[in-house]
């Protein structure tokens, strides 16, 4: 029986103690949650990317080469242990019509893609000619699914054959948008990397079916460890796998620069002779040429000496006949008879000699006329011979005149259709800007009504919580005021004067409620009107949008329709152009031809005439021989006696014919001479084109030989995910959160374990007397401390699973949230972790159970007797304060009172002291975080570095190259000053810290490098100039290696190869680590010359002009990569932007945290001493005076509390500051006068609100209950 009403006590007890229960469970609950939920934070942050990149099979190594990768590359790194392969060809193009420029990604067929893609819309590309765009927002508003896209191609002019093939471009024109994706490759949302193309900047990516990527080499290849052997991403052990993998890639590869490039020198040497060749070939020709000119000559010279022989024995052979004339006359009478058949003879062939003589002649000056002819095509054509050759050349010439007059004509058609399409295109494009003006014009509006209705929603939500509120407080009035009336109207007004006076308050009392009810109602009058308001700006807003997007669909439909039809008209002028220039390359083959069939037909012709000419002199000489022969035969007959006449006479007709035979001989000699300087004067024309040419040739192949010297080895990078945008900014940020994690939920679960301590020890105290009671009736000291032990069990196991829950659910949800603006995740992974259960509770069950039980114990060691009567009080004793005469005697008695009770009650007090501390320490620290981060992007970014742009050159750049950028430079008017300076990554490997990354800066001139660069102390903000005598080393870098002004520090380059670099000073810097130093002190410590790397600039203009002018930049050879600070200044400061929100939650926590205590402390100060506050009460204190009685200590208290918080959270913050700083950043601990007011206001405003609820329960206090309770 008594074991049953022992039950019945315990749940008794939880329902007539509900606030004490309630705080405690509060307080458990608060702090379980907090500690839980931030110590799960920073690891489901981490799991949930991980389990996306493991969904989407995320890359763990990529492969590059600044030539490509080929099927030897990827067979090497398909032989790597664990790893798969998948190369991949990727190309960075500009979109037409925007000036995005993007990474185009294949979209990869098998069974294990790689980089897989989540469709936010729409889904992935199927076949050729479609397209999935990056999910990002700017790109999700300029396209919708079923738009066109088309892409800026680089022209192929000047590119050889090899080099056409290799180029990297996509198969398509023109892609329809079929979806929009995200991939695990950019989790975060605005930053896509950076190229060597353009403006500099990746501004999206986009996915393409892979058989539209053309080219015959890989631009990277992804590896992937296999799943059965891959450590989890994020962890050191991953790290050192994919360093591990990395190694054995880059040993794997360690030999392939050398290949490659002896392979392509290799190729190049082979053309180059191919070349060398040519140029022999075209010389030898030219000297064979000038050879047969020099024959020629010598045959002319050798004819001349010839004819003049011929000639003197011609004289000679005159002389010989005439003294043989005696001795042939007896020879003629003998050969009469022959004389008679040779003249018959004679006759026959002189007639068919003259005849083919005469005829020869007329077709010799054809020949020649054809042959020494410079005149035009339609003169040649006239004076061609009718024979097939002459037919065939004439043919080739007439289709080469109608060929030039069709292309003529079909040009100037062509160039009449381009004008007109342009100015259609235009027209469509003026009209698409007026209704982008409409839309920007109806978003501004927009988002007015958007901020309006947000004001009211807020507004609303607060006077819903306020109306509940003064509903619930006037409810419990009016019941006041009618359980008053109730009891006034059972009271006699005549026998007890004092009823109508309080007839009269309750009046008052009453009039005051209504009136607050109708003030109540007519402020929900007011927030229905504003809501009406803005319903009607809503419905005017949608009607605008309607129209908007009616007229925008008009125009989506006629633009779909004018762009195809352009396009189409496009497409058709872009063939009949191809067409165009195809026929003009056969008329330059059909002019080709016919000058080489005019060159043979004229070599023929000279042939023919050189040959018949010998031949006709051959027949002329025999046949004149005959003739004297038979004249001297006919002599011998005719003149016996006349012989010597006869002799005579045939001497003087063989002179004749003599003579006559070495004319004709000397005019071909001079025949022979004409042709001779023609072709003299021919080869002259000719061998100057020819020389020209050879020339050409020959710079060109010395050109080859030059670029084929200067090819350096390529170089293979093997890089991890970190690489990616927004990996390792990811990591960072769920590393800060962990770093919060291990000091700031222990500290708050510190003082919620603390209060619960507190309340639960004085809870048992409180109930000695009814301990004692239990004891006397026999109760065993276990059933009566059973009582404390199930309570504080209950409160305990209730908040501890209530804590975790709502830890694990909200906080990393929250915090997570938080972070959504700037990653693409999917939601975050809630994972409920066992160990910091186990941690919550065993510190719970220790704070609640472990005093209950500790006060039972000790309260039980005495006997029944002593613990039913209540504990002596304390001896009064006087204060220092009394001693002080002239101050204490000017104290009114409440304030003597107070100072009494202070330092009477040290441990309860010194309890609340130490709370409000607890609370006011973890409220600053969290206003202290955020006052150290908020603007360090915009002091790191403005007004430390101040330039804002910085280009980095490339190393192998020539002198031509960099000063074609120079000229770039000194032509942009923007740009009002630029630096240039020599930067370059070492490191810092100092034992016991971390491996730093540390940039060398060295600017060629340091008069104005403070435009460009502010080197100040942090503290007392005084400029530092740079010397000679040392480096200035940044802050961070000092800390962390320990050293300062006088000191040096050592670093090292990749080689291993170390450097001692003196110290000047220490500057302000933020973000990285940096060495600057002077020109002459970077020679004297790296024994090189200062070789600028970097141009940093300084300018003015909005973000247009910076896409713009980066394209420009990006076109020069000599830069490789042009960033833009705004675009860093800016993504830095969205990733620090986000800890506000974090702060936000530990602030709030802190807040309700300091709410609970406060609660609690006070609820348990006066729970104690209600006897003492109802004996104040009997003796006339008004309600307000006995409040004030308690508030006056609370309030004190309070603010000893708040003082000495201040001085913790100074602490406090600048501890977590530190563990939540990374190795290349600094937060300086900054903690401004608003926040310590704002910290000291909330605590005091909870404490003026707890004071409150106690009032009204100190108002119902029953006097005579409490003052009897002894008994």
């Amino acid at each position: 029986m008594k074991k049953k009403a022992l039950w019945k006590d315990i749940w008794i007890e939880i329902g007539k103690s509900k606030a004490r229960f309630l705080a405690l469970l509060a307080i458990i609950t608060l702090g379980v949650a907090f500690f839980a939920g931030i110590k799960a934070a920073g690891p489901d942050m981490l799991d949930t990317a991980n389990q996306y990149y493991e969904e989407n099979n995320l890359y763990d190594l990529k492969v590059l080469s600044t030539y490509g990768l080929e099927e030897a590359d990827i067979a090497i790194l398909a032989k790597t242990a664990d790893l798969a392969v998948h190369p991949m060809r990727t190309v960075d193009i500009e979109m037409e019509g925007s000036d995005f420029l993007v990474k185009v990604f294949p979209l990869q067929s098998g069974a294990d893609p790689v980089n897989e893609y989540a469709v936010v819309d729409g889904r992935l590309p199927k076949k050729s000619g479609e397209i999935a765009l990056d999910a990002k927002q700017n790109l999700m508003e300029t396209y919708q699914i079923g738009d066109t896209v088309s892409f800026r191609h680089e022209s192929d002019e000047g590119l050889s054959e090899e080099d056409k093939e290799n180029r990297i471009s996509l198969k398509e024109q023109e892609y329809t948008v079929v979806g929009f994706v995200d991939s695990p490759m950019y989790i975060e949302t605005m930053m896509r990397g950076s190229t060597n193309v353009g403006k500099g900047s990746l501004d999206a990516f986009v996915v393409v079916p892979d058989s539209d990527m053309l080219g015959s080499i890989y631009t990277e290849a992804y590896l992937t460890i296999a799943p059965d052997a891959a450590e989890t991403g994020y962890t050191d052990s991953y790290d050192d796998q994919v360093d591990s993998l990395a190694d054995e890639v880059e040993l794997a590869l360690n030999g392939r620069p050398l290949e490659r490039i002896n392979e392509i020198r290799a190729e190049g040497q082979r053309k180059i002779k191919d070349a060398e060749d040519e140029l022999q070939e075209g010389k030898d020709k030219l000297a064979e040429a000038e050879q047969e000119l020099q024959d020629a000559r010598q045959q002319l010279d050798d004819g001349t000496a010839a004819y003049e022989e011929n000639r003197q024995l011609f004289l000679d052979e005159i002389a010989k006949a005439e003294n043989t004339l005696a001795t042939t006359q007896a020879e003629i009478d003998a050969g009469m008879a022959e004389y008679r058949a040779g003249l018959a003879t004679y006759l026959e062939k002189k007639a068919l000699y003259d005849e083919a003589k005469v005829a020869w002649e007329t077709q010799k000056d054809s020949l020649q006329g054809q042959t020494g002819s410079d005149a035009s095509v339609d003169v040649l054509l006239a004076s061609l011979p009718d024979t097939p050759e002459g037919n065939e050349i004439a043919d080739l010439a007439q289709a080469l005149l109608d060929g030039q007059a069709e292309v003529g004509a079909t040009q100037a058609s062509l160039e009449a259709k381009a004008v007109e399409l342009q100015e259609r295109a235009t027209a469509l494009a003026t009209k698409g800007e007026l209704l982008l003006a409409e839309q920007t014009s109806l978003e501004t509006d927009g988002a007015a009504y958007q901020n309006e209705l947000t004001l009211f929603t807020a507004d609303m939500t607060a006077f819903q919580t306020e109306k509940a509120t003064k509903q619930a407080e006037f409810s419990a009035r009016q019941a006041a005021i009618d359980a008053e009336r109730d009891a006034l109207a059972a009271l006699d007004p005549e026998t007890d004067p004092s009823v109508a006076e309080r007839l009269a308050a309750l009046a008052d009392q009453q009039t005051t409620l209504d009136t607050e009810q109708a003030a109540l109602a007519q402020t929900e009058a007011d927030l229905a009107s504003r809501q009406s308001a803005l319903e009607q700006a809503g419905a005017s807003l949608a009607i605008r949008q309607e129209a908007l997007t009616a007229a925008a669909a008009a125009f989506q439909a006629e633009s779909a329709t004018e762009e195809a039809a352009l396009l189409e008209e496009q497409r058709l002028l872009e063939e009949a152009g191809a067409e165009l220039a195809a026929k003009g390359e056969e008329l330059v083959q059909q002019q080709q031809l016919l000058e080489e069939k005019l060159a043979a037909f004229m070599a023929d012709a000279e042939a023919q005439i050189a040959a018949a000419d010998a031949q006709f002199a051959e027949q002329g000489t025999a046949l004149e021989n005959g003739r004297l022969e038979l004249e001297s035969a006919f002599a011998l007959l005719e003149a016996g006696q006349a012989q010597i006449n006869n002799g005579w006479a045939e001497l003087e007709s063989q002179r004749v014919s003599g003579e006559q035979a070495l004319s004709e001989a000397w005019q071909e000699i001079q025949q022979g001479e004409e042709d001779y300087q023609e072709g003299l004067a021919t080869f002259t024309a000719e061998r100057a084109d020819a020389e020209i040419e050879i020339a050409e040739g020959e710079r060109q192949v010395a050109e080859a030989k030059q670029t084929l010297a200067d090819l350096i080895e390529p170089v293979y990078y093997v890089t991890d995910r970190s690489g990616n945008p927004g990996y390792q900014e990811y990591r960072d940020n769920a590393d800060r959160i962990s770093a919060i994690a291990e000091i700031f939920p222990v500290f708050f679960f510190l003082i919620a374990a603390l209060v619960s301590f507190t309340t639960m020890a004085r809870m048992v105290d409180e109930h000695r007397q009814q301990m004692g009671t239990l004891k006397g009736l026999g109760y065993s000291d276990f059933d009566i401390a059973k009582k404390y032990l199930i309570y504080a069990a209950i409160a305990c196991v209730v908040g501890t699973s209530l804590g975790l829950v709502a830890g694990y659910n909200i906080f990393p949800a929250v915090i997570f949230d938080a972070y959504g603006s700037m990653y693409s995740l999917p939601s975050v992974k809630i994972t409920y972790y066992l160990s910091y259960a186990l941690i919550s509770i065993a510190i719970a069950m220790l704070c609640t159970i472990g005093p209950a039980a500790w006060a039972a114990h000790a309260s039980l060691r005495e006997n029944p007797a002593a613990m039913m009567r209540p504990k002596a009080p304390k001896n009064g004793k006087r204060v220092l304060l009394e001693r002080l005469t002239f101050i204490w005697d000017r104290l009114s008695f409440n304030s003597k009172i107070t100072v009494r009770n202070l330092l009477r009650y040290k441990a309860r007090n010194m309890m609340t002291i130490l709370g409000v501390a607890g609370c006011t320490a973890l409220i600053l620290t969290g206003y202290g975080i955020k006052n150290s981060i908020s603007g360090l992007a915009d002091t790191q970014f403005n007004d430390v570095m101040r330039y804002n742009a910085i280009t980095a050159m490339r190393p192998e750049a020539s002198e031509e190259e960099i000063a074609s950028y120079d000229e770039l430079i000194a032509a942009t008017p923007e740009i009002t000053d630029h630096l240039k300076v020599v930067q370059e990554n070492y490191k810092l490997d100092k034992k016991g810290v971390n491996l730093q990354n540390v940039t060398v800066f060295a600017p060629l001139e340091t008069d104005n490098l403070s435009d460009f660069v502010s080197l100040r102390d942090r503290g007392t903000q005084e400029p530092i100039a740079l010397t000679d005598e040392g480096a200035v080393i940044s802050e961070k870098l000092a800390n962390l290696a320990g050293v300062g002004p006088g000191d040096s520090i050592e670093i090292r380059n990749d080689e291993m190869q170390t450097y001692q670099v003196p110290i000047q000073a220490v500057t302000e810097n933020y973000v990285n680590h940096y060495l600057y130093l002077t020109p002459n002190l970077y020679e004297d410590i790296f024994i090189q010359a200062a070789e600028p790397t970097t141009d940093l600039l300084l300018f003015e203009e909005p973000e247009s002009w910076e896409r713009s002018f980066g394209s420009e930049a990006m076109g020069e050879k000599a830069v490789a990569l042009v960033t833009f600070i705004n675009s860093v200044d800016r993504s830095f400061a969205e990733t620090l932007g986000s800890l506000d929100i974090v702060t936000l939650v530990l602030i709030v926590s802190a807040a309700a945290l300091a709410f609970v205590v406060l609660y609690s402390l006070t609820n348990i100060n006066v729970s104690e001493r209600i006897r003492e506050l109802s004996t104040i009460k009997v003796l006339g204190f008004y309600d307000v005076e006995v409040s004030m009685y308690i508030y006056r200590e609370s309030l004190i208290l309070t603010l000893l509390g708040i003082l000495s918080g201040f001085v913790l959270g100074k602490i406090l913050s600048t501890v977590v500051l530190k563990m939540v700083e990374i190795d290349f950043m600094m937060f300086p601990p900054t903690i401004m006068p608003i926040s310590y007011l704002y910290s000291g206001l909330l605590s005091l405003l909870f404490s003026s609100v707890v004071m409150l609820i106690m009032h009204r329960k100190l108002k119902q206090v029953d006097m005579i209950e409490a003052l009897k309770s002894v008994e």
